[in-house]
């Protein structure tokens, strides 16, 4: 098992991308050197405790622009690192990042210290630039292309996150085989949803139904959400061929919350970087590192939110599959934490039911079924 603690080193960013959920809601703070040391000391702390003893920890810099802070990622670094080997348990990091501010010094950093490093890319240069717009002109996107391609020659664990919208859906696999061709081996793919929802979703099924004719061929790639849907389908199979009794409808999907919590720059903690940007924010501050006071009833309250179960997702056919069960995107569309986004749905349906008419994964229905079949 992994916990996973998101810190958002600063608000600033040199972009401001129309689809962008962080921008124009926080103050343009970053985060200092004693909280941060406050945070992954409570971090570390907390998982040594835990009844379910963490396997290892995996810590993330984000933003904003995570790399706008770069000094207070190498002091994250090497306090995490320190910690962790003192208490002989395996830690490992990522960057989240707009992919603009590289240098040799960055690279050379993330290479000794081996950080995962996950850069937006929305496709070539037109499907790239078009939804955003950029506060330095001199910010080009042969210049994050660039970037990328050195990254490419390190043995680093390079994603790309592709994000495609509504009116760009025409562009999704030009833009998924610009980023193939670049040498991407990993991208996930995300819809923009709130920003531009006029989705056309034969188009949208007759353009990820290509995406799924590379990805399923092609060993070598890792395209998020088809390898995820795999192996999540064979997990739970697994799991109900091996316990029948084993609850699915009682998961959250990114365990968002319970494994996974972000730290915020002025050292509250929340279930995850979603919560932080949101006007409600107050309402999910499970506590403040500095002054280590939390609320228990609050963190008991979150956890017991379970959208399978209970919630929008009880009933739908790809409850088991969905990893777009996002607590966050419920309460952003909808201000609670039951009812799903219905266009999210719409859309991950969409593209969920590409695999299912292969005969890659299986419904509700089916799973199910096959539970009732390992019952007996």
């Amino acid at each position: 098992m992994r916990r996973t603690l998101t810190i958002i080193t600063t608000n600033k960013c040199n972009l401001s991308c129309e689809y962008c959920f962080v921008k124009d809601k926080k103050e343009l703070a970053s985060i200092d050197e004693v909280t941060l040391k406050n945070g992954i000391e409570w971090f570390i702390n907390q998982s040594l405790l835990s009844k379910n003893k963490s396997d290892s920890l995996r810590f993330v810099f984000f933003g904003g622009e995570p790399l706008i802070e770069f000094s207070k990622i190498i002091y994250s670094v090497n306090l995490a690192k320190s910690i962790c080997k003192e208490a002989n348990i395996q830690c490992g990091f990522q960057i989240i990042t707009n992919g603009t501010l590289f240098n040799k010094n960055i690279e050379r950093f993330c290479i000794e210290n081996d950080i995962d490093i996950q850069v937006s890319i929305d496709g070539a240069n037109e499907g790239h630039r078009k939804p955003s717009t950029e506060k330095n002109k001199t910010t080009k996107h042969d210049h994050i292309i660039n970037n990328t391609r050195n990254l490419l020659e390190t043995n680093l664990n390079i994603t790309v996150n592709m994000v495609y919208s509504a009116s760009k859906v025409d562009d999704i696999f030009s833009n998924f085989s610009f980023l193939i061709n670049l040498g991407i081996k990993n991208i996930r793919l995300r819809p923009s949803i709130g920003f531009d929802d006029k989705w056309d979703l034969k188009k949208l099924k007759d353009e990820m139904k290509k995406v799924l004719d590379v990805a399923i061929n092609n060993s070598q790639l890792n395209i998020h959400p088809f390898k995820y849907l795999l192996n999540e389908s064979r997990r739970i199979e697994d799991v109900l061929s091996n316990d029948p009794r084993y609850n699915l409808d009682n998961e959250v999907y990114c365990e968002v919350g319970k494994n996974n919590l972000c730290l915020n720059t002025n050292g509250d903690v929340y279930p995850c970087h979603r919560f932080v940007f949101d006007n409600d924010s107050n309402l999910f501050l499970f506590g403040n590192v500095n002054s280590n006071m939390f609320s228990v009833d609050k963190i008991r309250s979150f956890l017991s939110y379970r959208p399978r179960r209970d919630g929008g997702c009880k009933n739908c056919e790809y409850k088991y599959l969905c990893d777009n069960q996002c607590l966050y995107a419920f309460y952003e569309k909808n201000r609670n934490l039951n009812d799903a986004d219905t266009c999210l749905c719409t859309v991950t349906k969409a593209v969920l039911s590409l695999m299912v008419e292969e005969g890659l994964i299986k419904t509700k229905k089916q799973f199910n079924h096959t539970a009732e079949g390992a019952c007996l």
